[in-house]
């Protein structure tokens, strides 16, 4: 083994991503490029474990020269660490559609035509079932599925149903909880699968609001069943929190949904922000001496929210995780990068 920088995501992970694009993976670099692509149009067809780790070690040489690609520059994934030479895939995102059956004021793919003219369906179950056959996986990889959203595509219960039998234990689902799965809670029973649902609110008047569908009610139900399945893992059942500056940042709502996820059995919550704002309010977002366009009492009003949202968590008995754009407000405020990951 040597000692130089790379990345896990280019070393051993993959992103079976939406418009045709085969990834290595879903990161955005500080200048918002980032996401280098493995097949940039892929249709199902001719993939080989050979041609897949042919173009997986374009990226992975250039960084044991001494090199980084131009996608890579300036990620903060980015680590000095002694790399294995081995070809093996230890996290899969599956995310190869678009369809999704609600519209939220924050999801950018609800509302882009182009991604739904041009996302073009393939049997990605096929694709993964290969994979298994062929040794991509090791025993802990990681299944993570989003979307849209996950539970349309046609073979979802299929693909849980395989990696059940195959004895992988590492899957993450990321649903809305519109629909609910009876496979999923399998998953959940047996200790295999953790689901981070995004409700966003306590009440049905804000979930419209944000959701702009009239599902509250059911999501609320599915959740109750998902937390009822956690019998392995505690908190294998987790409520995100979007916080959508202007619309649910408020220490009221915050409580209201606590109290929600208290009553339906939920112990584990996530806070995360809204992408767009991110977007139209900091110039360049993940670097650390950037300092917001808007307001710098908004920004901190949001940082106040991450402190209140995990003290009131803590009073209930539910353990608060960060994740995504949430570490921006945080890198801004501190002074300081932190990693965008979930405490466990």
């Amino acid at each position: 083994m040597a000692k130089f920088v790379s990345c896990n995501c280019v070393e051993h992970e993959v992103v079976l991503d939406h418009m045709n694009a085969i990834r290595h993976c879903s990161n955005h670099n500080l200048e918002f490029g980032g996401r280098p692509i493995i097949y940039d149009y892929f249709d199902g067809n001719n993939f080989t474990k050979e041609d897949f780790f042919r173009r997986k070690w374009i990226h992975r040489q250039m960084f044991r020269n001494g090199q980084c690609p131009s996608t890579c520059k300036n990620c903060f994934h980015l680590a000095e660490k002694e790399w294995t030479d081995d070809n093996y895939i230890d996290f899969i995102l599956l995310t190869p559609w678009a369809e999704c059956n609600s519209m939220c004021v924050y999801c950018p793919v609800c509302t882009d035509e182009n991604v739904k003219k041009n996302t073009k369906k393939y049997d990605y179950y096929s694709v993964v079932k290969y994979m298994m056959d062929n040794d991509f996986f090791i025993s802990e990889t990681i299944f993570d599925f989003a979307g849209g959203e996950p539970t349309m595509y046609e073979r979802f219960d299929d693909i849980l149903e395989l990696i059940f039998e195959r004895g992988y234990k590492n899957v993450v689902i990321h649903t809305n909880g519109i629909k609910y799965s009876e496979t999923v809670a399998k998953l959940i029973h047996h200790g295999q699968c953790k689901v981070l649902t995004s409700i966003d609110s306590g009440n049905r008047e804000l979930y419209k609001k944000i959701k702009r569908v009239d599902e509250f009610d059911n999501v609320k139900e599915t959740l109750r069943k998902y937390a009822a399945a956690q019998c392995v893992k505690p908190n294998a059942m987790r409520a995100k929190y979007i916080l959508v500056p202007g619309i649910n940042d408020t220490e009221e709502f915050i409580v209201e949904w606590l109290d929600m996820c208290k009553e339906l059995g939920i112990i584990s919550v996530i806070l995360n922000l809204d992408f767009n704002w991110i977007i139209n309010n900091t110039d360049l977002a993940y670097k650390q001496k950037d300092m917001p366009r808007s307001p710098e009492n908004t920004t901190m009003h949001l940082y106040d929210l991450i402190e209140f949202t995990k003290s009131e968590a803590a009073k209930r008995g539910i353990v608060t995780s960060l994740y995504g754009e949430i570490f921006t407000i945080k890198t801004l405020v501190e002074g300081e990068v932190t990693l965008n990951v979930i405490d466990d």
